[in-house]
């Protein structure tokens, strides 16, 4: 062994010698082999020639394929890169480029690896590295070599067999099983295809063999320190789903004993990170849940990993050599730091990665919420693993006795409710810190509306009459969809602000929100806001003014263009072929696939139930029933395109990346194809009536066409940021939005241009045109702004969500929808905001809401008003002081918009609508309306009779 591990070690010093920075990698494959590996199937396995470029060398015998299971959904593919016999890769034969798409730190998988190198485990070896392919950038990946014969060789050791536990059937959990099963579960890395017997009867002993002998005889079969390695770092990285898939399995036969050593592999979804399996597959694994409190081996069933714990004598050796790790290894002074140095290394490429799943505020935030895991994790570990639980439940007191040293306040079942740092303290003995977990605020305004954290503090210290200053933190749950305290009314926690209750009303406290780590830190805590009656949770502010609210769907692709052509029927385009449809104002979505995987960046609709799309390597699709059913349609390319214009009459045009254009006059039946100049990625296009076109794309690059679209005219552009969307409205203004929040517009149909940049400077994806001086731009990280003025002032609209918008559309001045990154879908029903100052509401409400009647007091009659912002069932009831029903004054179906109810107080009947029934007259005094919908929003208020 240590001669294995020397061994191992000068495989990872000769890794960090050669690329003490991010490496770049880079394949050169054929245009046409480049191509197939996208175009087709996902699943395929087949090796494709990739001659392989590293610091100016060559391996020209390489072969890429895609690699993983869940990860070839993804836009961000992972690669597995094999290497010919005779021109290895510094002794690797294959490795795997891993693309931690799911991973918004980029961090988890190296970390994990780290502290197995720690622990002197056989493992991979892993570095981050930059990845081509025909110089596109492929983005920010992890470098890890696989677990193969090769693997072996560089670590030491002789060849053996060699067992990979298959991730495809996740069954490998070591039960009995017949040969068949076995050699599905069990894929044979190295060694005799078809020769599983010393597997079989390695499991077959583990399972049959007495309790009373199992400790003996696992000592006798494994390598114990990889076993406990492996535990330990499950445990330590919260690592679950690794006991029935994600391991190898090898068998040294050149020991006498101790031979089979498990060798862990895919590390993820781990670290506080996992699935939200209440989402369907892939986006169950895009989960933004955040925990640290799960158990030690929790996880999968595992033959080994539960008889394990079930012996007395294997579980101390276990938990000692968890102790010994968290001492010595799994330390906040050691991983933070760690944590920190790999952050600065790769934070640039994190930036530059044109496939991340998140913005860099999320890698951010995911670094810090890393650091914060490492401590909570730690706390957790020791409060209910290695020494006995204490205390009680939600409340937790600490002796305070230094300042500048955080003091957790840790409860019985192991949970930090806070943390506090104290800058000064006088006369302080103790103080006491109460959680109140999944419970609304006291004395909250709203309640119903859930702008609020389910959870809130308070803090006593001892003596009362103690002087103190510190700093706040605690942390609010959000696991998983099904699984946390944030209200409902709360889209986006970055808006979240700590507020306090002083006795009278909530007060707004300075506050910084974490919202992947999910908590909220307060700099400054005094006395003064300390006490029984005092409390302290999270919310949103009275004042925000939300305009766009997310529509709750399962999508995990980007979606990079949407149009309505009604204000219930729209639909959308975007990664993996998809094609969305909703009938309903985009409340709800219904997928269909074009029936190619790749990116659809375009869609239009000619005519009734006539859709032309395009997207990557030349797709070209077209469906005539309103797109359930696609057709592939012929065009001479396998070059991107990026958008497309078709008329009633079926005259088009498409343009796309390297200048490409085409045109067609019979219903795309043929194309007449023209490269413009070739440097230029063409973007977007639009139409003026008399049939000339306006082209933009990198570069600044805008340029018209002739009357026919076979000349081209390029114009002298205002700016040389790359351009993204252009529109024209009344066949004179064009409006054309780009990166680094450029807008420029003209009145004179192109002749003129003025910069009228939006002051942010963010990348511009999209742009809607409501009339001449009234226009909506969405771009990334969540950004949306309106101008009402032709551009003299831009508006943001608060949206409450950081994901990249990539399109907008608009039924009329008030009704749009944008789309985006993971699946986004924002709505508004109202007109844009200017100067936050609340709009007139407009015909179709945002939101559901219930007004108070008037008059009230009333005599005989009241009205009663009421917003609902989608077709809907609604029944609103009236109650008497007794809660007994008295009158119905609504049971039907009712249309998106503001609607008014009499209330008759004289009448035998109790209102006007249909449905309605009465159980007599009324008295003088207070009564109760209630109103439900379809859609389980519900809402009571008083009303008082003087008759």
């Amino acid at each position: 062994m240590k001669k294995l591990f020397i061994l191992f070690g000068l495989v990872l010093l000769l890794t960090y010698q050669l690329f003490p920075q991010i490496p770049q990698y880079r394949v050169t494959m054929t245009q046409a082999d480049y191509e197939l590996l996208y175009t087709r199937s996902i699943w395929s396995d087949d090796r494709l020639p990739s001659p392989f470029y590293s610091n100016d060398s060559l391996w020209n015998k390489a072969l890429i394929r895609f690699k993983g299971h869940s990860t070839r959904y993804y836009s961000k593919k992972s690669y597995r890169l094999r290497f010919a016999a005779d021109q290895l890769f510094y002794g690797l034969g294959d490795v795997n480029f891993n693309s931690m798409y799911t991973d918004k730190s980029f961090l988890r998988e190296k970390l994990a690896w780290d502290i197995y190198s720690d622990l002197g485990a056989v493992a991979p070896f892993c570095y981050h590295a930059n990845f081509k392919i025909n110089s596109e950038t492929k983005g920010l990946f992890a470098f890890i070599d696989k677990i193969d014969r090769y693997f072996l060789i560089n670590r030491g050791f002789t060849l053996g067999n060699l067992y990979e536990a298959n991730d495809d059937y996740y069954s490998a959990t070591l039960r009995i099983e017949t040969d068949s099963l076995l050699k599905l579960y069990y894929k044979k890395e190295v060694g005799s295809k078809t020769d599983y017997s010393d597997l079989t009867q390695m499991i077959t002993t583990i399972n049959t063999v007495h309790d009373s002998l199992f400790a003996n005889t696992v000592v006798q079969l494994f390598d114990t320190s990889s076993i406990l390695n492996w535990f330990v770092v499950n445990t330590l990285t919260m690592m679950g789903d690794s006991y029935n898939k994600n391991y190898s399995l090898f068998n040294d036969t050149t020991r006498q004993s101790q031979n089979w050593i498990f060798i862990p592999w895919d590390y993820d979804l781990s670290w506080g990170r996992s699935g939200d399996y209440s989402k369907p597959f892939p986006a169950s694994l895009l989960n933004d849940g955040f925990a640290y409190s799960f158990a030690p081996l929790t996880g999968p069933p595992n033959v080994l990993k539960d008889r394990w714990m079930a012996n007395p004598q294997l579980k101390e050796k276990f938990r000692i050599h968890l102790k010994n790790t968290l001492d010595n290894i799994f330390t906040e002074s050691r991983i933070h730091r760690r944590i920190d140095s790999l952050a600065a290394l790769i934070q640039n490429d994190v930036a530059a990665d044109p496939q991340k799943w998140g913005t860099v505020q999320d890698f951010y935030e995911h670094v810090e919420a890393l650091k914060y895991y490492v401590t909570a994790r730690r706390n957790y570990l020791y409060k209910t693993f290695i020494n006995p639980p204490s205390g009680i439940y939600n409340i937790a007191t600490l002796k305070i006795t230094q300042t500048n040293v955080p003091y957790d306040f840790i409860t019985y079942d192991g949970r930090t409710i806070a943390t506090m740092w104290f800058q000064s303290f006088s006369g302080l003995d103790s103080v006491t810190i109460y959680t109140y977990p999944d419970s609304t605020p006291p004395f909250v305004n709203n309640p119903a509306d859930q702008r609020y954290i389910k959870r809130f503090i308070k803090i006593i210290p001892h003596p009362s009459l103690a002087v103190y200053n510190a700093k706040l933190q605690f942390m609010y749950k959000d696991y998983s969809a099904t699984q946390r305290e944030v209200g409902t009314g709360v889209q986006d926690e970055r808006l979240l602000k700590a507020h306090l209750y002083n006795g009278t009303s909530w007060e707004r406290l300075p506050t910084e929100v974490n919202s992947f780590a999910n908590t909220i830190t307060i700099e400054n805590i005094t006395q003064a806001q300390s006490g029984y009656t005092k409390f302290i949770s999270a919310m949103m502010y009275e004042t925000y003014t939300q305009k766009w609210f997310k529509q709750p769907n399962f999508f995990w692709q980007r979606l990079y263009d949407v149009n309505f052509k009604d204000y219930q029927t729209g639909f959308a385009i975007g990664e993996h072929g998809t094609f969305l449809k909703t009938t309903n104002g985009g409340a709800n979505w219904t997928e269909k696939q074009i029936g190619f995987n790749g990116h659809f960046f375009k869609f239009t609709m000619p005519s009734e139930n006539n859709f032309f799309a395009v997207g990557e390597f030349g797709a070209l699709y077209k469906s005539t029933d309103n797109g359930d059913v696609w057709k592939k349609i012929a065009i001479p390319t396998t070059i991107n395109l990026r958008s497309i214009w078709m008329d009633s009459f079926l005259n088009g045009f498409v343009v796309g990346d390297r200048g490409f254009t085409a045109s067609t006059t019979d219903s795309a039946k043929t194309w007449n194809v023209q490269i413009l100049d070739s440097t230029k990625n063409l973007k977007d296009i639009a139409s003026f009536e008399d049939g000339r076109k306006i082209i933009i794309g990198g570069g600044g690059y805008i340029l018209f066409t002739n009357l026919y679209g076979k000349e081209f005219r390029v114009i002298n552009s205002p700016t040389k940021a790359s351009l993204q969307s252009v529109k024209i409205f009344n066949n004179t203004t064009i409006w054309i939005a780009g990166d680094s929040g450029t807008v420029i517009s003209s009145t004179d149909g192109g002749s003129t241009w003025q910069n009228i940049s939006v002051p942010v400077n963010a990348k511009l994806n999209d742009l809607h045109v409501i009339s001449e001086n009234s226009v909506f731009v969405v771009g990334d990280n969540g950004k949306i702004f309106y101008t009402n003025n032709g551009g003299v002032n831009w508006y943001s609209q608060y949206s409450a969500d950081s994901h990249d918008l990539l399109a907008v559309a608009f039924i009329d001045s008030t009704y749009g929808i944008t789309v985006g990154n993971d699946g986004t879908v924002l709505k508004t029903t109202e007109p844009g905001t200017l100067n936050g100052n609340k709009p007139p509401v407009a015909n179709i409400p945002s939101e559901y809401k219930l007004y108070q009647n008037y008059p009230n007091p009333f005599n005989p009659t009241t009205i009663i008003e009421y917003d609902i912002p989608v077709q809907t069932k609604v029944v609103m009831k009236v109650y008497n002081i007794l809660g007994q029903e008295v009158a119905t004054l609504v049971n039907e179906e009712i249309m998106a918009g503001r609607h008014k109810v009499t209330f008759d107080g004289s009448s035998a009947f109790g209102g006007l609508s249909s449905g309605v029934s009465s159980k007599g007259g009324y008295a003088s005094g207070v009564y109760f309306y209630r109103i439900t919908t379809g859609n389980g929003f519900s809402q009571t208020k008083k009303l008082l009779l003087l008759r």
